[in-house]
């Protein structure tokens, strides 16, 4: 439905939504509007979506359809903006209960496997996982 619906509206549309950023991705089926955006591979919209989120990534990673958000984020996002991003949830006061998080779980685990492909950023993630776990 979502994927039909954005085909029928001119691209101009996800200007209206994107004032409206963080609540769309916090409701059910709203938040697939922003991944939907992700997907069409505008480097435009997904800047503007990163930058939007910055600073949030970790609490919208404990929340149920914000955490698909950011999953996403960090699969589309460029090898610099993936790198912000990992380097902000592993920096997150809380990281210990993200990484325990029914959600922020599976946020990790997607960090972790772009941390894999992008190589400078692995070793920082390992050691933030690992000296989170050690407290």
């Amino acid at each position: 439905m979502t994927r039909k619906c954005s085909y029928n509206h001119p691209l101009d549309t996800y200007l209206d939504y994107n004032s409206k950023l963080h609540s769309l991705i916090l409701i059910l089926y709203r938040n697939y509007v922003v991944q939907f955006v992700f997907e069409l591979r505008f480097p435009w919209a997904t800047m503007d979506i990163l930058d939007q989120l910055e600073g949030n990534f970790g609490d919208l990673s404990m929340q149920k359809y914000s955490s698909n958000v950011v999953e996403k984020c960090l699969k589309y996002a460029g090898e610099e903006q993936c790198t912000r991003i990992i380097r902000e949830l592993i920096s997150n006061a809380h990281l210990d209960q993200l990484m325990q998080d029914p959600y922020g779980n599976y946020v990790i685990q997607a960090a972790l496997h772009q941390s894999k492909v992008i190589r400078s950023t692995n070793n920082f993630l390992f050691q933030g996982i690992f000296s989170s776990s050690l407290i």
